[in-house]
């Protein structure tokens, strides 16, 4: 571990197992790095800790005008997790807030607090973290977890938008104290997610557009994407990478200048029968606060908050045998472009 390039304190990334407890029980240590497989992503944990709170010294160079301790929701306790993923597969998979879970004994599941951008190095960020065929990224998570909770593993898929492979990797239980009441302090529910399971499908067929629009003042210039597999035209960002691609869903991203947030557009053949249905779907997952939602032309609108400072997009339109969703996640300031991508799709079919 570079110590100076991560600016973390020695004790931060400690081992799974082995464990035993430092500073009256406050933090979990470890003798060795755990190594598994899931489909053709190699996933390896290379350090935990423990804590009741995330301590000030763990504030990265950038933010330390900012610096400050971050207690874990009441009656939780702080995993953090550092690991690499990966990719011998021959396409692109990308690291998002639902590669990785923490899972009790009662089933109960526990995915990453992605609110502690202080204390996390550049580019470790479990948030659409592109990774291509042969390569290896780095990445740290805070997961809250109930103190009481029993039987952990750590959920890790094979990195794919609609997962085949998951490895599952045994934790230890909390062994310190949990954060005690605090004014603004919440407790965290746990989270659950219905994973879709399907075959690995041939490559989609998707055409670029050729000609470019007028420069934009927000400096993302849109062009043209059709898939006549399913069915469908939109714009997307010009550079923007495929991520994921099947018979019946594709995603493609593109990271902003600031390196850490992205336009995330993924199109599924999914309908929704009315406006409610459509905001069901859009609130399975993430924040619940729905800011807007309408029929549009053929379909209909919903959008809502995030986590953190995201808004997500969702507009579902039906063609003549198809139906087709596009989801679009930005930071806040894109809320338009994300409005303008969203709002461009057609149904070809």
């Amino acid at each position: 571990m570079n110590k100076s390039s991560m600016g973390y304190s020695r004790n931060m990334f400690l081992v799974i197992f082995c464990i035993m407890s430092l500073n009256a029980g406050k933090t979990a240590v470890a003798a060795k790095e755990v190594t598994a497989k899931a489909g053709p992503v190699l996933h390896k944990i290379t350090g935990l800790a423990i804590v009741s709170e995330i301590p000030e010294n763990w504030t990265i160079k950038r933010f330390k005008n900012i610096a400050k301790s971050k207690p874990a929701p009441t009656g939780h306790v702080w995993y953090v997790l550092k690991g690499t993923a990966t990719n011998n597969g021959s396409d692109a998979r990308s690291i998002d807030i639902n590669s990785y879970k923490i899972i009790d004994k009662s089933g109960n599941e526990y995915k990453a607090d992605v609110k502690n951008t202080i204390y996390q190095p550049e580019g470790t960020g479990i948030a659409y973290n592109n990774i291509e065929p042969g390569q290896t990224k780095t990445w740290l998570a805070f997961f809250p977890v109930p103190a009481t909770a029993q039987g952990l593993k750590l959920r890790a898929t094979d990195l794919k938008l609609f997962p085949d492979k998951v490895a599952r990797i045994t934790l230890p239980n909390p062994n310190v104290s949990p954060a005690k009441p605090s004014e603004g302090s919440k407790a965290v529910k746990a989270a659950s997610a219905k994973t879709v399971r399907t075959k690995e499908e041939p490559k989609a067929a998707t055409t670029l557009a050729t000609k470019k629009p007028a420069a934009r003042k927000d400096g993302i210039n849109l062009q043209k994407v059709k898939s006549a597999e399913m069915g469908f035209e939109i714009l997307i960002p010009e550079g923007a990478k495929t991520l994921q691609k099947s018979k019946w869903a594709i995603t493609y991203s593109l990271v902003l200048k600031d390196r850490i947030n992205e336009i995330n557009i993924n199109l599924t053949l999914m309908s929704a029968n009315n406006l409610d249905d459509l905001a069901n779907t859009a609130t399975m997952t993430g924040g619940k606060e729905i800011l807007e939602k309408k029929s549009v032309e053929n379909g209909f609108l919903v959008v809502k908050k995030g986590r953190g400072s995201l808004i997500v997009v969702w507009l579902s339109r039906k063609g003549k045998k198809e139906s087709v969703t596009v989801k679009v996640t930005v930071p806040d300031t894109y809320k338009a472009i994300a409005l303008e991508i969203a709002k461009s799709l057609k149904v070809t079919k």
